[in-house]
């Protein structure tokens, strides 16, 4: 009986529509910018924050990491980082959407796409080859000789 709750609950669940929420911050909203895919914003009524702030996982890109594996990632992040700098630094009205269902990763920060006068972030990234198409799952690393984009 208890399969047969929870195997209608899953069906319930995962044929849900997503429903996405856009919140808008201004720059001065943003604490701190950690790399190009993740940023701390002032906490947002509603939100799970801790210590007044909320951190941002930014979707559908993966950018290097500041403490990156070899010379060579930690100089393509540093790069990623400028430029998320310079891109919310544009604007006044950023506006961040996310998945109502699926509003958090396993390390706590919100899942959101970001997005400055209508420009994607994460698409941004990307055409300036700072960051590659990310959708979940195992990474491919920044290391090697010839970076795949």
């Amino acid at each position: 009986m208890k399969r047969i709750i929870l195997a209608a609950l899953l069906s319930v669940l995962t044929s849900c529509d997503l429903v996405h929420t856009n919140v808008s911050i201004s720059n001065n909203s943003i604490k701190y910018i950690y790399d190009g895919d993740t940023i701390t914003v002032k906490c947002i009524r509603g939100f799970t924050c801790h210590k007044n702030a909320l951190k941002v996982r930014i979707m559908s890109v993966d950018t290097p990491e500041i403490k990156g594996k070899c010379r060579k990632e930690i100089d393509l992040a540093r790069k990623a980082k400028k430029f998320t700098v310079a891109f919310v630094r544009t604007s006044s009205d950023i506006v961040l959407t996310y998945d109502e269902y699926n509003k958090y990763d396993r390390y706590g920060r919100l899942l959101a796409y970001l997005s400055v006068d209508g420009r994607d972030l994460s698409e941004a990234l990307i055409e300036n080859k700072l960051g590659r198409r990310y959708d979940g799952g195992k990474r491919m690393g920044w290391c090697r000789d010839k970076i795949l984009y």
